[in-house]
């Protein structure tokens, strides 16, 4: 066996032959990711795992040309100009560019930095099996200001998503473009086909499943154009979201335009899009400008169940015009297919189709124009519904023109004009033309019209159209199997108008039959045959429609200034039609300024049509009766006005006879309502033999039912017999035959399979008696040969064979199962997460070389042990005993300490012997305290009953006995708080600690008075000031600054060692007060009376006391303690020197003017009110007393003009207030304390 390179095949086949067999081309799948640090080289996506940073690179390091179909694959991020990525992009044949199928937001191709207007990809030249899916697509666009001498003006350049140009030659697209979202710019897709060389070209992409928003010259674009041997431009656009395009430039969401001798195959093919609020039309498809000689050009769109809301032109537009032959021939298939589509909104039609501007001036055209609309939904157009026109057709002696347009089954309502309206308009110069044209407007729902006619088909504008070289003899129209309810203008009419004939032989053949025709509005009629200002003949049936309840005429024949040939026949019959119930005449006739050149009869019975049998025309309830004229002589004749119309009996009606001739001949007239003809009047009789008996009737057929005679039933023919009810057989089943078997009269329903056909290969096309069509798809059909590939059966599209990664997967995590559509299951390596079989590795990844690895990590191999040390290897967990510190959870045995992987060595007792409150192991407390309450001794002589308290010896202070601090009457406890105030003047009897004080006139201080702040302090005397016992100051001012001014009595001290040290006094008194005030309030009262109130309230001008317990520690813990004026609280005991009452105040603390807390049987120095916390003032009011030490040491303290302290004040927050004559007294108690 031999392999050899694939280059050589086009040498070495013809050589080897059968003995050559080359090695399958590999695919190369390139990662792309912004997570790549390096910067591309035309190198990053070549070697086993390539991988590249931005996408132009990835795509440009492939070869271009299949057979082997690259994939470019992106991961999430975004990629851009900051990325390293240059724009546009260009796309190579055979290379795929897939970013995330599931979530095209997460992979962003950005064109748009706002600098230019450059497209994101671009391919020129063949794109065939490559597949652009899975991302967000956003072009670039710029706003450019140009100045010039008629002012300054801003453009906007917008590129397009992807671009498809420059064809040439022999190339193809038929690329894949899905599941992307694009987002602004000029167009999403816009692909030109413009060779020029004579070679083929096939631009015929797949667009599907992509969103497109925003761009401003439409979502899907395609051109053909130039002239070549063959072109095939035939797009799939299917499934697609379009919002809000071509709103800024007017421009269609789908355009497909074959122009400038553009030939070959046009056929694109739209499916099932959803068209949002668009510029201009919903889509718009069109071939145009094809001239000049030999041009081939079939343009056969296929539009299919789309959606179409708010089109800012018409929901759809097809069209073939401006096609010329100058020099040899042209030959055009215009085949357009419109149906099932749902189209709301638009501003114009709701479909508009037209032929137009064609012309043969040379020698030959021929023109294929076979139209559909069928099934669609349309509600609501600004304009027509439907609107289908073949026009502007000149020079066509020679031409051959073949046109047939089908309007059928489509639901409108609401439009603002006509609800259909089909136009065959300025035809010229036919001689020697082959000419057959026809229309058929069937099976349709017109409502609602708010301007214009219900169905309206005219041909007009025609001169020098038959001859007897041409083909060109009729025209017939068939309007049948509509019902057309509520418009605004007419129901239904057919026109031939301004027929320029110039030969004896074209036929103006409209058929209007089987119609509902009902509450339409227009002053003329509901139905209208017009041959008006025409020189067209023909014959026009109205047959079998129901027509009622219309604003005008039931009927109206138009014969208004006709002129046909000379020898012509224009031909109206009416039968069988229900005419009741319409605000004119039954049936109205209009044949004034008629030539004598061609005869004209008007048959409402029988008469030329059909031999004059069956008309039975039912007219009942109108306004008017049968009205008409006939002007023009023996060429103008109404016949059977009463044949088949009326019952059979005898009625009288009135004759009109035209000279020469009979203008009116005679029948039988139902006089139900009322009938006038023009004319002279001449009453006439007739009678009719009608039947005998039941069996005069019957014509021994089981299937038409039993006929009956009875002349006066209005349904009786002129022989008196009323028809039976037929056998039905209809089973409503579509796909069957149904026939009435004679002479049994029973049914039979046959099944034809071939009626069921959707055009849809795969499905096999059942016909079921009971349930109809049966489409059901078959998978089978649609296998493609690829494993990997999903093939099924879409009943709308036919075979969808999608790739389907998940049927690849080789139970491999470190390597991609990728389906493609071409090599069936392909295995890249990657770098996914893996798991490598190792318990206590983490981030384990594939290295992309196959292989799963991760990083150790010992916290995995916790084994809940402290005392083993915990690690992670390759092999798995180690856990080695260690020495580390450990708790075994027992107290009483001292410190722990790990010993053979267990907490096992212990210190001892944690306990120091000797130690003061804590020398015993307690287990349950966790610590070495003594029970609370336990007699110790904290070594300080000055303290009294000392207990033990969380493991310390506490010694209580007595309220008397507070250290150092007992010296003083008046004491700060804060640094910034030793100040007094409002001394104006004052009495205190002990020493006084102050940082800044005035001093009144006056005032006679017992003690010492020592300034205590360094610096900013201030102590002032008024005029004859008493000082018992010196001024001491630590360097604070004094003044006055002599003793001069001061009583003699007093003594002033300059700063010294002997002030220092009174200073630094009273900053130990501070601190032992406020010691002794925390050990007060602690709540640990041991062998102390413990009372705990809400509050003490003393009203004003009552008595209240407070009963103490004699020798013992009173501890009363209050929230509020006030006496209101005059009030007085009298603490009272037994006297005893060993009585101790503290009251610990939480809350308010106040004595008002003239209130009184009084002392029995103690000393105010043997009781202390501790106020405790910050907020408010301790407050004693003017001329109130006080007989106990009062503390607060977080609180400002008050003691009003005239108020008495007996026991000494202490603390302040920021001041101790002493108003004008107070008294602070408490030297009267210097008896010692026990």
């Amino acid at each position: 066996m031999i392999y050899v390179r694939s280059s050589w095949v086009g040498t070495l086949a013809v050589v080897l032959g059968s003995w050559l067999v080359l090695p399958p081309a590999r695919a190369v799948d390139i990662q792309v990711s912004t997570g790549v640090s390096a910067t591309d080289t035309a190198s990053c996506g070549v070697g086993v795992n390539p991988s590249c940073r931005t996408v132009g690179y990835a795509i440009g390091t492939r070869a271009d040309g299949c057979p082997v179909a690259d994939k470019v694959l992106l991961a999430d991020g975004t990629y851009d100009t900051a990325n390293g990525d240059l724009f546009p992009i260009g796309l190579k044949d055979c290379v795929s560019v897939i970013g995330n199928t599931g979530s095209p937001s997460s992979v962003v191709v950005d064109a748009n930095d706002g600098t230019n207007g450059n497209d994101v990809f671009n391919a020129s030249g063949p794109l065939t099996q490559s597949t652009i899916s899975g991302m967000t697509i956003r072009p670039g666009a710029a706003t450019n200001t140009i100045t010039t001498t008629f002012g300054t003006f801003t453009t906007t350049t917008a590129g397009d998503g992807i671009q498809i140009d420059d064809l040439y030659g022999f190339d193809a697209v038929t690329a894949v473009i899905e599941l992307n979202s694009f987002d602004g710019g000029g167009r999403g897709v816009a692909a030109f086909n413009d060779d020029d060389s004579g070679n083929a070209v096939n631009l015929s992409p797949t667009i599907r499943y992509n969103s497109f928003a925003g761009q401003r010259f439409g979502a899907v674009a395609f051109y053909a154009s130039e002239s070549g041997l063959l072109q095939v431009m035939a797009p799939l656009i299917s499934s697609n979201a379009m919002s809000s395009v071509g709103t800024t430039s007017g421009v269609d969401a789908i355009k497909v335009s074959a122009t400038s001798d553009a030939e070959g195959l046009v056929a694109p093919i739209v499916v099932g899009n959803f068209i949002t609020n668009p510029g201009g039309d919903g889509m718009s498809l069109a071939a145009s400008d094809l001239e000049n000689g030999d041009n081939i050009m079939t343009f056969r769109p296929l539009v299919v169940g789309n959606t179409i809301t708010g089109a800012g032109d018409d929901g759809i537009y097809v069209a073939a015009t401006s096609f010329t032959s100058t020099a040899t021939s042209v030959i055009l298939a215009f085949q357009p297919i419109i149906v099932g589509n749902t189209i709301t909104g638009p501003v114009d039609d709701g479909v508009d189709m037209e032929v137009s501007e064609i012309s043969d001036s040379a020698t030959s055209i021929i023109v294929l124009a076979d139209m559909l609309i069928g099934g669609n939904t349309i509600a609501s157009p600004g304009d027509r519904g439907v609107e289908l026109s073949v026009s502007s057709l000149s020079d066509m002696e020679d031409a051959r023109l073949l046109v047939s347009a089908t309007v059928s089954g489509n639901t409108i309502t609401s439009p603002g004009g006509d609800g259909i309206l089909v136009s065959f308009s300025s035809w010229s110069e036919m001689d020697r033309a082959t000419v057959s044209p026809q229309a058929t407007i069937s099976n349709n729902t017109v409502t609602g019209s708010t301007g214009g006619d219900g169905i309206h088909f005219i041909a007009s504008n025609w001169s020098s159209i038959a001859s007897s070289a041409g083909s060109l003899t009729a025209l017939p129209v068939a309007i049948s199997n509509n019902t057309v309810t509520g418009n605004a203008g007419a129901g239904i009419i057919a026109e031939a108008l301004d027929i320029n004939n110039s030969a004896v032989g074209f036929e103006f053949n409209p058929t209007i039959s089987n119609n509902t025709v009902s509450g339409n509005q227009s002053a003329n009629s509901g139905i209208e045959v017009r041959y008006t200002d025409s020189g067209a003949e023909g014959t026009a049936l109205v047959l079998n429609n129901d027509v009622s309840g219309n604003t005008g005429t039931g009927v109206l024949i138009d014969l208004v200034g006709a002129s046909g040939p000379a020898g012509g026949l224009v031909g109206v019959a009416l039968r069988s039609n229900t005419i009741t119930g319409n605000s004119g005449n039954a049936i109205g006739i209009d044949a004034t300024s008629v030539t004598t050149a061609t005869n004209y009869a008007i048959d409402l019975g029988g008469g030329f049509y059909n031999g004059g049998s069956n008309g039975n025309n039912k007219i009942k309830g109108n306004s008017g009766g049968i009205f008409g004229n006939c002007i023009g002589g023996a060429y103008c004749d109404i016949e059977n006005i009463g044949v088949n119309n009326v019952s059979a009996v005898c009625n009288q009606f009135t004759s009109s006879d035209v000279t020469p001739g009979t203008g009116v001949e005679e029948g039988y007239l139902y006089d139900d309502d009322d009938w006038a003809l023009l004319g002279d009047v001449t009453p006439i009789s007739y009678c009719v033999v009608a039947c005998d008996t039941d069996n005069d009737c019957d014509d021994g057929l089981a299937c038409t039912g039993t006929e009956t005679c009875d002349p006066l039933d209005p349904l009786a023919g002129p022989d008196g017999c009323v028809a039976g009810t037929a056998v039905d057989c209809d089973d409503s089943i579509s796909c069957t035959t149904d026939t009435c078997n004679e002479p049994t009269g029973t049914c039979t329903n046959t099944e034809v399979n071939a009626a069921c056909d959707d055009g849809i290969g795969c499905t096999t096309d059942t016909c079921s008696d009971v349930s109809g069509c049966d489409n059901a798809p078959n998978d089978a059909a649609c296998d493609d040969g690829v494993g990997c590939t999903d093939d099924t059966c879409s009943v709308i599209i036919g075979c969808v064979n999608a790739t389907n990664d998940g049927n690849c997967d080789d139970a491999d995590v470190c390597t991609d199962n990728v389906c493609d559509a071409t090599l069936d299951c392909q295995y890249p390596f990657n770098s996914d997460p893996c798991d490598d079989g190792v318990n206590c590795t983490v981030n384990d990844t594939c290295d992309g070389a196959g292989t799963c690895a991760g990083t150790t990590d010992d916290s995995l191999c916790d084994d809940s042990e402290l005392c083993t040390d915990d690690t992670c290897t390759l092999a798995g967990c180690t856990n080695t005993n260690n020495a580390a510190p450990c708790d075994d959870g027992v107290f009483c045995n001292g410190a722990d300490t790990c010993d053979s992987g267990s907490c096992s060595l212990h210190a001892g007792d944690p306990c120091v012997p000797g130690t003061t409150c804590a020398h015993t192991c307690n287990e349950a407390a966790l610590n070495c305290n003594e029970p609370d309450c336990t007699a110790c001794n904290d070594g300080n002589a000055g303290t009294l009953n000392d207990r033990c308290h969380s493991g310390v010896c506490f010694g209580r202070i007595g309220p008397a006995n507070l250290g150092q601090a007992k010296t003083f009457s008046v004491l700060g406890i804060n640094s910034t708080s030793i100040q007094l105030t409002g001394l104006s003047p004052t009495t205190v009897t002990g020493n006084i600690c102050t940082w800044k004080s005035s001093f009144g006139k006056n005032s006679v201080l017992g003690g010492k008075v020592i300034a205590t702040k360094t610096t900013g302090g201030a102590v002032s005397f008024g005029g004859a000031c008493s000082v018992a016992n010196g001024i001491y100051t630590g360097g604070g001012s004094v003044s006055p600054g002599a003793p001069a001014v001061i009583n003699p009595v007093g003594t002033f001290i300059a700063p010294d060692p002997t002030a220092a040290a009174q200073v630094s006094l009273c900053a130990t008194a501070a601190t032992t007060a406020k010691a002794a005030a925390d050990i007060i309030a602690d709540p640990l009262a041991c062998g102390s009376v413990n009372t705990t109130m809400t509050g003490i309230l003393v009203p004003a001008n009552g008595t209240q006391t407070l009963a103490v317990t004699p020798g013992q520690l009173n501890l009363i813990r209050l929230g509020n303690l006030q006496v209101d004026a005059r009030g007085t609280l009298i603490i009272s005991a037994a006297s005893n020197p060993g009585t101790a009452v503290v009251i610990n105040v939480t809350g308010t603390f106040r004595v008002a003017r003239l209130g009184k807390i009084k002392v029995s049987g103690v000393l105010p120095n043997q009781v202390l009110i501790n106020v405790q916390g910050a907020g408010g003032t301790a407050t004693v009011e003017q001329e109130a007393q006080l007989e106990a030490t009062l503390l607060a040491t977080e609180r400002d303290i008050s003691l009003g003009s005239k108020g008495v302290a007996r026991g000494g004040l202490m603390g302040g927050a920021t001041a101790i207030g002493i108003g004008p004559g107070a008294l602070v007294d408490k030297k009267i108690y210097n008896r010692p304390l026990p």
